[in-house]
């Protein structure tokens, strides 16, 4: 979910910019990371700055007033948002290279995304954004349930049962958001 550049608004724009920017800066950092060069966690920060900024699109599609949109921006900013909370906790439980593996994926599927906003008259970005997510997006929800699971298994009694708690809770929103852009994907892409 993104702000959509309809009438290639302002501040929609400029917020896609924004986040596209971060999108890079994540890659960069991550890479940066993966070198040795950097500490995750300041990879973490930056994803953080971009996953708070995605509350803006939620608010956004609250006021278009377009409930599949609301549902959708909130399944998956919230869910980003609770990830990115779990990859500060992850930082002790490690191994590393997943949550920068986790960040990579997301700022691809991102970057693609706010790209497409930013320049939605491209073949290119159609196609990038409408099939690239076929692989990203379940590569991302299996680092993400990694992590998630790797969090249990250091800090709770009963990691089985409460990861089978949040795999119900966190299944059909991540079901719904797939499905949702495969519906976009026969829109966008009908051959």
């Amino acid at each position: 979910m993104s702000i959509q550049s309809v009438g290639h608004n302002s501040l929609s724009s400029q917020y896609n910019l924004f986040q596209l920017c971060l999108q890079v800066s994540i890659l960069l950092v991550g890479l940066t990371v993966a070198l040795g060069h950097l500490s995750a966690i300041q990879l973490i920060y930056v994803v953080a700055l971009s996953q708070f900024g995605a509350i803006t699109e939620v608010l956004s599609a609250i006021k278009r007033g377009i409930s599949s949109q609301v549902a959708a921006s909130v399944a998956q900013v919230s869910a980003r948002l609770a990830v990115t909370f779990a990859l500060f906790v992850f930082m002790s439980v490690g191994p590393i290279w997943i949550a920068v593996f986790l960040a990579m994926v997301w700022a691809v599927a991102d970057g693609i995304r706010y790209l497409y906003y930013i320049r939605k008259a491209s073949k290119l970005l159609v196609w990038l954004r409408y099939n690239s997510f076929i692989v990203l997006y379940p590569l991302g929800m299996s680092l993400e349930n990694i992590i998630v699971w790797k969090i249990l298994l250091r800090y709770s009694e009963s990691p089985v049962w409460l990861f089978l708690a949040f795999l119900a809770c966190y299944s059909i929103p991540a079901i719904k958001i797939y499905m949702y852009m495969l519906r976009q994907r026969k829109k966008h892409l009908p051959n």
